[in-house]
């Protein structure tokens, strides 16, 4: 893959794209792309112009994790920062950039920064390495298998249950 198929021009035909709707007010949190009358949509449907994120791989030659976080961000952040983030986010993005590696490396990231607010819960650290150690594996060239993945997540989700169930007895106790 090869963002923006390695064409600077395109990237910018986007931003242009990206930057009309932003200035008409069209982008919007929660509405996918909506055309009939008033043209309004999310990170995704202002970008393309419609609501479909395979777009963002079929135009872009970026992967679909990608559009799907972008999305995902977009609906999450707080408005005023929000209506930034479609054009940071192509704007950061470099013609000819392979980005197959940006969703593990992200997911590494996020995971160490989970596992700092885990210190304490041993079942939950002990997951997110498990989950690390994959990702890192991965990023490295490795090919790891479905089932490494399942089992890393089955422990995660298994550690998560545990740390609740811990914390709710925690309140709980706390409680006079």
């Amino acid at each position: 893959m090869k963002a923006f198929y390695g064409i600077p021009e395109l990237k910018e035909h986007y931003l242009a794209r990206i930057e009309y709707h932003r200035q008409m007010d069209h982008l919007i949190q929660g509405v996918g792309w909506q055309s009939n009358g008033v043209t309004k949509g999310c990170a995704i449907g202002c970008t393309f112009e419609n609501y479909r994120h395979q777009d963002m791989v079929d135009e872009w030659d970026v992967p679909l994790t990608l559009a799907k976080l972008e999305d995902c961000i977009f609906e999450g952040l707080p408005k005023e920062v929000a209506m930034e983030w479609p054009f940071r986010f192509t704007n950061a993005l470099k013609p000819g950039v392979d980005y197959s590696m940006a969703w593990p490396k992200f997911a590494v990231k996020m995971l160490e920064r989970q596992k700092r607010y885990a210190k304490g819960f041993d079942s939950v650290c002990k997951a997110i390495d498990q989950t690390l150690e994959i990702y890192k594996r991965w990023i490295s060239g490795e090919d790891i298998t479905t089932n490494e993945f399942r089992y890393a997540a089955e422990s995660a989700e298994s550690a998560e249950w545990e740390w609740m169930a811990d914390t709710l007895i925690e309140v709980i106790e706390g409680e006079k």
